[in-house]
């Protein structure tokens, strides 16, 4: 066989390999991503759903004890009781939820010994249940206190499980980026004969937006979530500090939420805070507004502004538009619906030489609306 064939069938042996090859990972690394995708969706997909279900299984139990509390009879304790085992049964799926979540050891011995005492909790209220005479004045008060610690255990694993739902998503993100670089370096040298890996790089770039959004964005009102709010805050601080301009950052709180849930329910809760989300949206809309929500009821907002007066403006304007919502808020005894209580801090101050100064007076700030009467803005010294 000729030199020269033999070199054509060697080079053409080594292309088809090599297209083999190419043709095998850009497959492998598809189904990897795909892999990775679902398996996050069912993962945390899970995890939420148990949070949830818990946090929805606690809030039916507590009525059904307060029912039992205030009106004594064989069969609201027999619900209470029954109700009891079925927050009792959840507390194991939400730990396997959480194991199969995969997240570091270290964030998981905290949530996993809050869910510990959590468990504990549901077993000595169900004791109680089965032993006791709910119409004893020591009865009554062994419920109520269990129950407050019951509520305080819910209310650290659900925040504390948005917290590993986001550790969770960054983690995925770094993966992802991972094999975003290993396919754009095959990409440079298959691309040609390869249509399908275009296609299979754009759906890494479309997963890692999708992650990265989740990652900052908070899962309720959509606004910037807090972790975003850590990074914009300290960008546009320092920006202001170098450039001497003007900066304006509210800090803003619904009023008596927790009465608010107490009366109206979770639920309702959660609509009037995305109502109140979509105020903040509307009204900071210009470049280099910012709306966050920093957890919970609280939100804040940051402005770039030409005059003082513009935050104070903008805080009036915004209290009125939440008034104006008309969320019937009967246990807000002065004004009958929801509001909210601002606290504003501005630079230039020369009493502000830190970012945490600048959250510290704005904090202060709301501190004192708060004490004023609610339903009002202050402006920090």
């Amino acid at each position: 066989m000729p030199n020269h064939t033999r070199k054509r069938l060697f080079f053409g042996l080594t292309a088809l390999i090599y297209s083999v090859l190419s043709i095998w990972l850009i497959v492998a690394l598809n189904k990897t991503l795909d892999d990775a995708k679902l398996q996050m969706k069912e993962m945390t997909r899970s995890f939420l759903i148990d949070v949830v279900n818990t946090q929805f299984e606690f809030d039916t139990l507590k009525r059904q004890v307060n029912k039992t509390l205030t009106a004594p009879s064989a069969q609201n304790l027999s619900a209470s009781i029954s109700n009891q085992q079925q927050l009792a049964s959840r507390t194991s799926l939400l730990m396997n939820s959480l194991t199969r979540l995969s997240v570091p050891d270290s964030m998981q011995a905290a949530y996993i010994e809050e869910l510990t005492q959590f468990d504990s909790l549901i077993r000595d209220l169900g004791t109680l249940l089965n032993n006791s005479t709910p119409s004893s004045q020591e009865y009554s008060a062994e419920a109520e206190n269990l129950l407050q610690q019951l509520e305080y255990n819910v209310s650290f694993l659900f925040t504390e499980g948005s917290e590993l739902l986001n550790h969770k998503a960054n983690q995925q993100i770094k993966v992802l980026n991972t094999l975003s670089t290993t396919l754009s370096v095959l990409a440079a040298s298959v691309l040609a004969m390869f249509a399908g890996l275009s296609l299979a790089l754009r759906k890494v770039y479309q997963q890692k937006t999708v992650l990265q959004k989740l990652a900052t964005e908070d899962a309720l009102t959509l606004l910037r979530n807090r972790r975003s709010f850590n990074e914009i805050f300290s960008l546009e601080f320092a920006r202001t500090k170098r450039t001497d301009g003007q900066l304006s950052f509210l800090m803003l709180d619904v009023d008596h939420f927790k009465l608010f849930n107490d009366t109206y329910g979770h639920a309702r809760g959660d609509e009037a805070l995305v109502r109140v989300a979509e105020v903040l949206r509307h009204s900071m809309k210009r470049q280099g507004d910012w709306a966050f929500r920093l957890g919970g009821e609280e939100f804040g907002c940051l402005m770039s502004t030409e005059n003082k007066s513009d935050a104070q403006d903008m805080a009036e304007r915004i209290l009125a538009d939440v008034i104006n919502l008309n969320i019937v808020h009967n246990t807000n005894q002065d004004v009958g619906v929801l509001t909210i209580s601002i606290g504003i801090a501005q630079l230039p101050n020369a009493e502000i030489s830190t970012e945490s100064d600048f959250y510290r007076v704005a904090d202060e700030a709301l501190y004192l609306a708060k004490k004023s009467g609610r339903n009002r803005f202050c402006i920090g010294a």
